[in-house]
């Protein structure tokens, strides 16, 4: 997802910026590519796609690496929240509890309907529908604040979906009788 999100999110938000040069969406657009493509973000996830897809595996010193990274990513991921909470005062407005709403509740039900009108497995189901409840506004916050837009919304949302996920993820693996 991220390998197609977050550059499709970069173009979408370097083309309506306004630069001055009078061009066109589709320059502004082919500009924003070649921008994007240079955000390690951007160029991290399109390299582990590409990786994936061709069937490649890494030498083991990387791996090894990636594997580490990753265990410290829920870690990492926590403590940016608590910095950007930090220096944002939160917000309960309708806006971020529309968000909350969308994020925690209608969009792993969603999934999990059209998962079970299209007859999936129920391991396959389970683990889909827990994967959509987890809250990962991380990347909406990070460009709220690089765009300058929205950021205190964005950070109370990220804030109040991580809380709320841990209940709703409960009551997921209560509701579905998930066990490990």
């Amino acid at each position: 997802m991220n390998a197609l999100m977050l550059p499709l999110t970069f173009v979408v938000l370097a083309s309506t910026e306004d630069d001055g040069s009078g061009k066109g969406v589709a320059a502004k657009a082919g500009k924003a590519i070649l921008n994007g493509l240079k955000k390690p973000v951007v160029y991290s996830a399109l390299l582990g796609l590409i990786t994936a897809l061709l069937g490649l595996n890494l030498p083991a010193i990387l791996e090894a690496t990636f594997t580490e990274l990753g265990k410290t990513a829920a870690g990492l991921g926590l403590f940016s929240i608590g910095m950007t909470l930090f220096f944002t005062k939160p917000s309960f407005s309708k806006a971020v509890w529309v968000n909350v709403l969308c994020k925690n509740i209608l969009v792993p039900l969603s999934v999990f309907a059209i998962l079970v009108m299209l007859k999936e497995s129920t391991d396959l189901t389970n683990q889909i529908t827990l994967m959509m409840a987890i809250s990962e506004l991380i990347f909406p916050t990070i460009l709220a604040q690089q765009y300058k837009t929205g950021e205190r919304e964005m950070s109370s949302s990220m804030f109040l979906t991580t809380i709320i996920s841990f209940f709703v993820l409960a009551a997921i693996i209560i509701l579905r009788g998930i066990t490990m």
